[in-house]
Order: structure tokens, then C-alpha cells, then sequence
């Protein structure tokens, strides 16, 4: 535990290109997309990144049904995947050791654990759009950045966990379900401070 997989050249360049130059480009009439921004002016406690949503096109749609293949999940079903989420994390931007899956009391309105007979994230690919010249490794927890903060505190175990430096093109598969369907608590993972450079990635959720 946990069951984290490494995939070599998921993407090709020219993708990890396209999704770059969507998430840059103005919007258009079809597609959907929204840039969320924290930094540390906003004095977030868990986050401070950009993010953006790919859910028309046609890449997202062929790097979907390349992941359910990944799965073995068998035909593709456009309900049992998110929309491409496209990052950008600059110089001291981090994310907290977290779970992708939802906690089974989100809401009174969906059954959210698995092992009952209700749904939930299942797996977490997430794609390398960019190298990264120092930092932005995906740090499975069980420079700009101040000193005593989370972000400074979340430096020391980028180097002694495991720690997935981020590589343009390839891709991590981690599970936040066991076979059983019970959540598993140690898919808990967070993206590492960006020490030089600019990271560029995706999530696709399952």
C-alpha cells in the first residue's frame, strides 16, 4: 500500500502540448473552461495552483477512453469520468497531502461509499504535461516557498517518501479503492513545492 503504478509515455509531446495550449487559449463556444487561481496572497491552507477544465474536446475525449483501457474497464462510458483537469503550478505552489475520493458523508444526497452500493472516485491518472527543472514531484505521503509553512514543511517529505518526479508524456495510476470497494485511506498524495520552473499537469479521475 498503496498501489501506485508508473506509466511511461501515456501522452505523446504533442498532446501534453495540446492540453498546455487549451488551457492557455481563450475560451470558445465549444468548449468549457474556467481558470481557478490561488497564491499566496490568498492564504490558502491546502492548494495554490491554476487550474482548468477540458471537457469537449476531442483530445480529452481519446485521452478518456485510452485511461478506461489502461483499467480494463472495458467499453468507455462518458458518466464514470471526470472532465481533464489541466494544472499549473509555479514557483513555491503546492498541494497538501490529500484523497481524490470523496468522504462518505459529502452529502445526504448520494451514497458515496462503495462498499454499500454506492460510487466513488475509484483511481486517479495523473499526466505529466512538463518537466520540471526543481520540485513538483507527486508525493505519495504514507525557493518561494516561507519558511514554517505548509508548502516548506511539505519539502522535507518530497525527498524521504515516495516521491514521483514529473516526467513530460508519462503518467501515475494510483487506486483510492481496494477491490472490495472499501475506500483506502493510504491513496493520501499531494503535489510537492515547485522550486524552479513551472509544472504542467492533468488529473483524470475514474
Amino acid at each position: 500500500d498503496p498501489r501506485v503504478f508508473y506509466v511511461h509515455n501515456f501522452l505523446s509531446a504533442d498532446e501534453a502540448d495540446e492540453l498546455v495550449a487549451f488551457s492557455m487559449a481563450p475560451s470558445t463556444g465549444g468548449t468549457h473552461k474556467a481558470w481557478n487561481q490561488g497564491g499566496s496572497n490568498a492564504k490558502l491552507t491546502t492548494r495554490t495552483s491554476m487550474n482548468a477544465f477540458d471537457i469537449t474536446t476531442k483530445l480529452s475525449f481519446r485521452i478518456k477512453r485510452r485511461a478506461f483501457r489502461l483499467l480494463r474497464m472495458g467499453a468507455y462510458k462518458e458518466n464514470l469520468a471526470d472532465g481533464i483537469q489541466i494544472l499549473r503550478y509555479e514557483l513555491g505552489q503546492a498541494y497538501i497531502a490529500h484523497h481524490d475520493y470523496f468522504p462518505v458523508r459529502q452529502s445526504n444526497d448520494h451514497l458515496w461509499d462503495p462498499s454499500k452500493g454506492g460510487s466513488n472516485r475509484f483511481a486517479t491518472i495523473f499526466l505529466y504535461l512538463s518537466d520540471v527543472e526543481v520540485g513538483g514531484q507527486t508525493l505519495e505521503k504514507d525557493a518561494g516557498v516561507d519558511a514554517g509553512s505548509w508548502e516548506d514543511k511539505l519539502v522535507d517529505q518530497c525527498y524521504s517518501k515516495l516521491a514521483v518526479p514529473p516526467r513530460r508524456g508519462d503518467a501515475i495510476l494510483f487506486y483510492s479503492q481496494y477491490p472490495d470497494g472499501h475506500l483506502d485511506p493510504n491513496s493520501l498524495h499531494g503535489a510537492c513545492p515547485i522550486l524552479k520552473g513551472t509544472k504542467w499537469g492533468a488529473n483524470l479521475w475514474v
